[in-house]
């Protein structure tokens, strides 16, 4: 009786392993026969668009992603392994999902445009590259651009289309870089952003200004960027560069505009991040300041209007004094009225003013805007103690993006448009501080 058991407990467990067997080469039969299908019969190879097309079945369904991978003969993955192979689809899965978007379509880039589209020095790194534009469907069923257009690269050389390990290894890395990048500024870790720009800003810059660049950074996504990360866009995307669109920040004045970070990689392998973040000035960057230490006086403001006894009640006498009578505007203003105004220059030891005055009398009085400021001496600052005789470090760690806009920044509001320039010496000392009103 306990033979018979036995005899049947095995008979039942050789029909499930002969089912198992059995179940096994079917998958695999159709997996060869799909393969075979799509292969050009004379070399044994897809075509890129087969390739795309597998990988686009992977980037849409991740219970794809194997079969899709074994699709791809071994002589075109380039070394390609499967979990570089699970990664590099991962980002493009990542992208799409972020615009609730599923790949519907791809068009074929023609040849000689994939140079203009990565640039010429990706296009001589990589020759032969291969791009395939990924589309979506719209609600008509039309094959439709992402809103930063996407793209699969491949290679091609002899006639047969190759994924690149290079290629899809050095992806892999700048979007990995790049995302860890925008985590660190959810997570408003100062130190995480300070340990990814470092690198390439050490050069360059002394590590106290690098720091306080972090700062600036995680302050202005925390206070400017109404978006969510996952609605960043990627412009685009290669193994020497990475753009990301932030859709919406605040802009002057209130305005929404789109922001753009900029990963790029050198030929030391070095990335470095261009994250540009506007700088605005603010009125007490238009004021003519002495003092220090809680005890600073407002003295003139460019683009105000004042009389010379006003002036001369705010700064004294000055040293000189003379009028541009070939230097004539005519303003529509309380000062103006229409009626013309010389330019009139008024020399301090530590300032010059240049103003655009009615001259009332020959007695010497009048009243004009001050259409400029230029200080050259250190009784003088402007906001936040901006002064000639600091350096340019200095300045750099109480305004770090000031470093990418050559010292010269601009300012409007109802009032008219204003424009402040640092004019720094050959030993990076700020040497003159100029002020001006646009008339």
């Amino acid at each position: 009786m306990i033979r018979r058991k036995v005899h049947k407990i095995f008979v039942l467990f050789l029909m499930l392993c002969m089912m198992f067997n059995l179940c096994a080469c079917t998958v695999a039969k159709d997996i060869k026969d799909n393969i075979e299908n799509r292969m050009d019969i004379n070399t044994n190879t897809l075509s890129s668009q087969e390739i795309v097309r597998l990988m686009i079945d992977a980037i849409n369904k991740e219970d794809k992603m194997a079969e899709s991978y074994s699709a791809i003969p071994e002589r075109q993955l380039d070394g390609v392994s499967y979990s570089m192979y699970f990664e590099y689809i991962n980002i493009f899965r990542s992208i799409t999902n972020n615009y609730g978007k599923e790949v519907s379509y791809f068009r074929m880039i023609p040849h000689d445009d994939v140079k203009e589209l990565v640039g010429a020095d990706v296009f001589n790194v990589y020759p032969g590259l291969v791009a395939a534009e990924l589309q979506y469907s719209d609600k008509n069923g039309r094959a439709t651009s992402f809103e930063d257009p996407l793209y699969i690269f491949l290679t091609e050389k002899n006639g047969q289309t190759n994924l690149s390990l290079r290629w899809v290894s050095g992806v892999v890395d700048i979007y990995n870089y790049g995302d860890h990048y925008i985590t660190m500024l959810d997570e408003q870790s100062s130190d995480g952003v300070y340990a990814l720009i470092e690198p390439g800003l050490k050069q360059v810059l002394p590590e106290r200004v690098v720091k306080a660049t972090a700062q600036s950074l995680v302050e202005y996504y925390r206070v400017s960027v109404k978006s969510a990360s996952s609605q960043y866009g990627a412009v685009m995307l290669t193994p020497s560069y990475y753009s990301i669109r932030v859709p919406d920040t605040i802009g002057e004045n209130d305005t929404t505009i789109e922001h753009f970070i900029e990963i790029k990689k050198d030929a030391s392998n070095v990335f470095h991040i261009n994250d540009d973040i506007p700088f605005y000035l603010d009125s007490s960057m238009l004021y003519l300041t002495s003092g220090q230490n809680g005890d600073e006086m407002h003295m003139l403001n460019v683009g105000a209007t004042y009389s010379r006894d006003t002036l001369i009640f705010n700064l004294g006498n000055p040293k000189y004094e003379f009028v541009r009578t070939d230097d004539v505007i005519y303003l529509d203003s309380e000062a103006g009225d229409g009626k013309p105004m010389r330019r009139t220059v008024t020399i301090y030891p530590s300032v010059n003013l240049i103003f655009f005055a009615e001259h009332k009398d020959k007695g010497g009085d009048w009243t004009g805007v001050l259409q400029q400021i230029n200080i050259t001496g250190e009784d003088y600052h402007i906001g936040n103690n901006i002064h000639v005789g600091m350096s340019k470090y200095d300045l750099l760690e109480k305004y770090p993006f000031m470093f990418n806009s050559g010292y010269e920044y601009y300012f409007s509001n109802e009032t008219g448009n204003y424009k402040v320039t640092l004019v720094f010496g050959e030993t990076d000392v700020l040497e003159e501080i100029i002020m001006s009103k646009e008339f």
